[in-house]
């Protein structure tokens, strides 16, 4: 316990520099993006005196040279101040706030389909190497992986909503009705899910497959195992207790750093599902050239990155003991 709590602090000494550094390329490359600040407030009206505009850049610190916002920026960013939005003139954290937790909801639950039904096929694969069923799930796989998210979310939306009406095309609830009771919420809540959760699921779980099978391979190959079945150990035993321990570590780690990329990368499954995630406000804000809006959301990407890099290493020792954490 004392060398993962000694671990945990000298990991968070690294991610300090890390933060700011990122916060210094995300805060340079929103100010050197086309498109004035004031004239995005403004809303493109032109009868607007200069004093008025003055009175703005005053107002928001933009009169300021770019070392000064910079440090006023991460100074209230770490006080978990995001600053204003250019267009709604709402705080940023608020509008995040309001959407995060909705592609949190989406991404988690693909993630745990995915796993769920990428390593039972991936170890089934392994165990019947060359065999039809490794062959017919490697090709599925292969298929799938090549396959566009986008185009199968259109795909979806054009055969099961539009025409067979099976399920609702976009949004993330029906709007104005009030349910008697929270299961009849939560169902039409899992109506809206069905389609987007199905693709992100689907998307991840292909190339999930291919890794749990080939660390299988790997595995099932090693002196060890061979070991545990000279022994007389079960085969499941074998499998599942000292084959699959080890062949999880390459696992873990990609699912730690895709719960991150979902975040950021389930932008075009919003915007074909509608959901009002991260990823459809920031091709909102990206479209409108609201750069604080955007400035946050990328902010909360890279911490959600760090933070899913540190658990990952974390889960590794608890995984296989073999591994020390320094």
């Amino acid at each position: 316990m004392e060398g993962l709590r000694s671990y945990l602090i000298r990991r968070v000494l690294i991610m300090v520099p890390m933060f700011f550094g990122i916060a210094l390329v995300v805060f340079l490359l929103m100010h050197l993006a086309p498109g004035d600040p004031v004239q995005i407030m403004l809303g493109g009206r032109v009868q607007v005196t200069e004093e008025v505009i003055r009175n703005i850049r005053t107002r928001y610190g933009l009169d300021q040279p770019l070392l000064v916002q910079y440090w006023r920026w991460v100074t209230n960013l770490l006080q978990g101040d995001l600053g204003f939005s250019y267009v709604s003139n709402q705080p940023v954290a608020a509008l995040i706030g309001a959407r995060f937790w909705k592609t949190v909801q989406l991404t988690l639950t693909a993630q745990v389909l995915a796993v769920a039904m990428a390593v039972p096929l991936g170890v089934m694969a392994a165990l019947r190497y060359r065999s039809w069923t490794d062959n017919l799930l490697s090709g599925l796989s292969l298929f799938g992986y090549s396959m566009p998210s986008f185009w199968l979310g259109l795909m979806l939306v054009w055969l099961i909503a539009l025409k067979l009406g099976l399920l609702p095309s976009s949004g993330a609830r029906t709007v104005g009705v009030a349910f008697a009771a929270p299961w009849a919420a939560l169902v039409d809540q899992l109506k809206y899910m069905l389609m987007p959760v199905g693709v992100l699921a689907f998307n991840q779980s292909t190339f999930l497959f291919r890794l749990t099978r080939s660390s299988m391979l790997d595995a099932l190959k090693q002196d060890y195992v061979r070991t545990a079945r000279s022994k007389g150990l079960a085969e499941r035993v074998v499998v599942y207790r000292h084959a699959l321990r080890t062949a999880l570590l390459p696992l873990v780690t990609t699912i730690g750093l895709n719960l991150g990329y979902l975040l950021s990368g389930a932008v075009l499954i919003e915007t074909v599902f509608a959901w009002p995630g991260i990823g459809r406000l920031t091709v909102a804000m990206a479209l409108q050239r609201d750069y604080p809006t955007l400035m946050g959301i990328y902010m909360l990407l890279a911490v959600s990155m760090l933070v899913a890099t540190l658990l990952t290493d974390v889960l590794y020792s608890f995984i296989d003991p073999r591994v020390k954490l320094k």
